[in-house]
């Protein structure tokens, strides 16, 4: 829109050039894991996975800001998910928030933390609007929004029915 406003010829033809990619997401879509899935993965497998934040030990800062995320027991035990170079919860992932997180499976361990590890990993997005519709307009976008934060493939969101979530959307409410 800014670009018709401002009559940005190049900005519009880069922009009709899309007409020709294909609809949807050009960034994977894996079946969800199972916790236990990810115990038996390879080292570094690609894996999506969803649960529960019960806990978060955040580093902010240098040298190596990170999150370590707990996510709730899926009939096979805790799993970590740790999410390097960023505060987790400045995005909003704190305890009692669901994630679904798509990255590398680490049965061992990574980075000094015991097995089982996810590690969140990035959608490449500049490279998948050169492949998606869908991704060059958020491409597009990324000016004024910020779809993923950090390029993190991490999906949040609260719990129906949490009373944490009744307590935001009434202060919401009376606000």
């Amino acid at each position: 829109m800014r670009a018709c406003a401002t009559a940005d010829a190049a900005e519009l033809e880069a922009f009709a050039a899309t007409r020709e990619l294909r609809l949807g997401a050009a960034t994977e879509d894996l079946p969800r894991s199972s916790h236990a899935a990810v115990m038996r993965s390879e080292p570094g497998a690609a894996v999506e996975i969803d649960g529960v934040v019960t806990g978060a030990d955040i580093t902010a800062g240098g040298p190596a800001p990170r999150s370590v995320l707990t996510l709730a027991a899926n009939g096979a035990g805790a799993l970590r998910v740790l999410v390097p170079f960023i505060a987790a919860d400045s995005f909003g992932v704190t305890p009692g928030i669901w994630v679904q997180v798509r990255g590398s499976a680490h049965p061992e361990g990574k980075d000094g933390l015991p097995g089982p590890v996810v590690m969140a990993g990035r959608v490449r997005r500049e490279a998948a609007a050169r492949e998606s519709f869908t991704d060059a307009l958020i491409w597009a976008g990324r000016n004024a929004f910020e779809l993923r934060p950090g390029g993190l493939d991490i999906v949040a969101g609260r719990l129906a029915g949490a009373a944490v979530t009744r307590s935001e959307i009434g202060l919401r409410a009376q606000v």
